[in-house]
């Protein structure tokens, strides 16, 4: 039996993955937006998940638990990539909701999308979100939920810059992104300190004692994807996207990913009631606000959203009171009815406005709400306190006021110290530089061998000025500036790795400083071939160059993809393994290099989203599409990235 559900189990992870490399491929070669054999193959494969769901569902209503080993797809000393699955009745159900789901969306928009330009960009991440969410209903490797997790919302991101020609609809991703890196930075955290005090990576029933601090990393994470007051403002932002994203992930599915986070974690939250009572208490201030926002929105879909974010703050009022059963029901009926509302409500305004027309008068609208009970000066005040945030706007325009400030500031300083450097004929040689600067790690690292200096302050000064380029390098004024900063900063943080270990023989931190002077060597040509080949170099605007240049376009994400650590690439097993190592010796340096990465990495998505998303500017049909062997010559700068990731494989496997 039990092999009969692991080859079911296996089939509802892989069909996913292998209808995401086909609709890959089928958007390399096709030349037209839509493909009948992408369409056949979609109906089949939702129905042959839901099939699977369905009898997964039934082997567990029998048997009770299920926990399975797939495989292992990576071997280190201290990481291990061990695809363990749990599957109970919570997580059966949940997937039940989710391949349903995703079948009937997935049929709707093979009609609703077949002459969008985007045709298929959406269903790539579409099973790109399938695959992440199915691996995080079922994992308990708590390797294996961050990857499910990171992927979830790199899809979410890119759907909602699925009309990447709106400057407008890209910018709301970026928006997006940063709420969502800065929650992925807790459970990061929470990974690190969940191996620290478990010393495995399974999430099993009888666990050795947490710390608070560990659940509260875990809770913050879970609050950014479930938008969960503090972070509920991404919601309208997110529905620039096509209706059909909307509905599969803000109404239904990717927006329920905290829920399904916590009740992974059910049975430690138990050892903490006062943190219960937190999550309550957030419940009720997210179900409340949402409430209230719901009703001064300008548009259905955000009007939708903000109901549905009501919903999740109710459910983590019942995951609080220890109502695991209730959160389960309560989130299949969320996301059933949400599901249809999304896709309905466009042909109810529609019909709405024809009877009006009908009728020659406006209708009037119905229903009794709760505020019609309060007294009007209490819901003006209601209604602005929620407009506002509840202060919290005023709060982060005053605080982000002086920080503009000075990275202008710093900004301005820079320009005048990188023209005053390239006086000099040294400066002029990237590579020359380069070798320098590796040179002075192998000194530094000499000198702290020898006592004179000390590894931890000098690593963490280090990274201190690498947090300093980072947040400048958040403010784009010309390309080969900012490809200045960065380069300085991802030198700098892996300078930092290297002189944390002082050791040339530390090969953890030797691969991770590779990589990254590979990867700013890939970063660098690409763009200043660009630049080259398009006369680019202010990027104070969007660019819009993949709606000009499909194929560029394309290798472009490709390389952001592998210089950002996604996981799916080699070089996250990289950063992953120096986490760790570092991780052992200080945990304050653990969340400092996380910072300077995670703003590096945003700051990246940034810079290539302004170059190839946006409004193509006009200039651009001047110049001839790019001949097969410069994209032959692009693609290939993915493989020296490609070449490095392999490199751990083979030590440590």
């Amino acid at each position: 039996m039990s092999d009969f559900i692991e080859w079911m189990v296996s089939a509802v992870i892989l069909i996913p993955l292998l209808m995401f490399v086909f609709s890959l491929f089928t958007r390399i070669r096709s030349s037209v937006n839509y493909s009948k054999s992408l369409s056949i193959s979609a109906i089949f494969c939702q129905l042959a998940l839901f099939i699977f769901a369905l009898a997964i569902l039934g082997l567990v209503l029998i048997y009770k638990e299920f926990d399975l080993l797939l495989f292992s797809w990576f071997k280190h000393a201290k990481v291990v990539y061990n695809l363990n699955l749990h599957l109970d009745l919570y997580s059966s159900l949940l997937l039940v909701l989710s391949t349903f789901l995703s079948g009937v969306m997935g049929r709707f928009s093979l009609n609703y999308l077949a002459h969008e330009e985007g045709y298929y960009k959406f269903f790539i991440n579409f099973y790109l979100m399938q695959l992440a969410l199915y691996t995080l209903i079922m994992s308990s490797n708590f390797y294996f939920v961050l990857i499910s997790w990171e992927l979830l919302g790199l899809a979410s991101v890119f759907l909602i810059s699925f009309y990447q020609s709106s400057s407008k609809t890209v910018s709301n991703s970026l928006f997006v992104l940063g709420i969502y890196k800065f929650c992925d930075l807790f459970l990061i955290l929470a990974l690190l300190l969940f191996h620290h005090e478990q010393h495995i990576f399974v999430l099993e029933r009888h666990l050795h004692p947490v710390s608070l601090l560990f659940l509260i990393s875990l809770l913050i994470a879970s609050m950014g994807k479930s938008a969960i007051f503090p972070f509920s403002k991404w919601v309208p932002r997110a529905m620039e996207g096509p209706t059909t994203s909307s509905a599969i992930f803000y109404g239904a599915l990717s927006i329920h990913a905290g829920v399904i986070l916590l009740l992974k974690f059910r049975h430690v939250f138990v050892q903490f009631p006062d943190l219960n009572g937190v999550i309550v208490v957030l419940g009720i201030v997210t179900a409340i606000y949402a409430s209230l926002k719901s009703r001064i929105q300008t548009d259905a879909k955000s009007t939708l959203a903000y109901s549905t974010v009501v919903q999740v703050g109710l459910i983590y009022i019942e995951f609080g009171l220890g109502l695991y059963l209730l959160v389960v029901v309560h989130t299949l009926s969320n996301a059933l009815l949400k599901t249809y509302q999304f896709i309905r409500t466009p042909s109810n305004i529609h019909h709405f406005h024809h009877l009006e027309k009908l009728n020659y008068q406006k209708l009037k609208l119905g229903g009794v709400h709760f505020e019609t009970f309060l007294p009007l000066s209490f819901r003006v005040w209601a209604y602005k306190a929620v407009y506002h945030n509840f202060g919290l706007t005023l709060v982060w325009q005053t605080c982000l006021g002086p920080f503009k400030r000075i990275q202008t500031a710093l900004n301005q300083e820079m320009e005048t110290t990188t023209a005053s450097f390239k006086r000099f004929r040294i400066f002029h040689s990237q590579p020359l530089v380069l070798i320098l600067g590796i040179l002075l790690v192998i000194g530094l690292i000499g000198l702290e061998r020898i006592g004179v200096l000390n590894q931890l302050y000098l690593s963490g000064s280090l990274l201190v000025l690498a947090l300093v380029f980072a947040l400048v390098s958040l403010k784009h004024a010309t390309i080969s500036l900012y490809l200045i900063k960065i380069k300085i900063s991802y030198f700098l943080i892996s300078a930092s790795a290297l002189l944390f270990f002082g050791d040339l023989a530390h090969v953890d931190a030797v691969l991770y400083f590779a990589s990254n002077l590979i990867s700013l060597f890939v970063l660098s040509y690409f763009i200043k071939y660009l630049s080259r080949r398009l006369d680019l170099n202010d990027i104070r605007t969007y660019l819009g160059i993949g709606n000009r240049y499909k194929y560029i376009n394309m290798i472009a994400i490709a390389i952001l993809l592998m210089l950002t650590f996604t996981p799916g690439f080699a070089t996250f097993v990289i950063f992953d393994v120096i986490l760790e190592d570092i991780s052992e010796k200080s945990m304050l340096m653990v969340v400092l290099f996380l910072i300077v990465n995670t703003l590096n990495i945003y700051s990246i998505f940034k810079f290539i989203f302004k170059i190839i998303f946006g409004e193509s500017k006009q200039y651009f049909d001047e110049y001839p599409d790019f001949s097969r062997f410069e994209r032959l010559k692009l693609a290939a700068l993915i493989l020296p990235v490609i070449a490095v990731g392999v490199l751990p494989f083979m030590i440590y496997h």
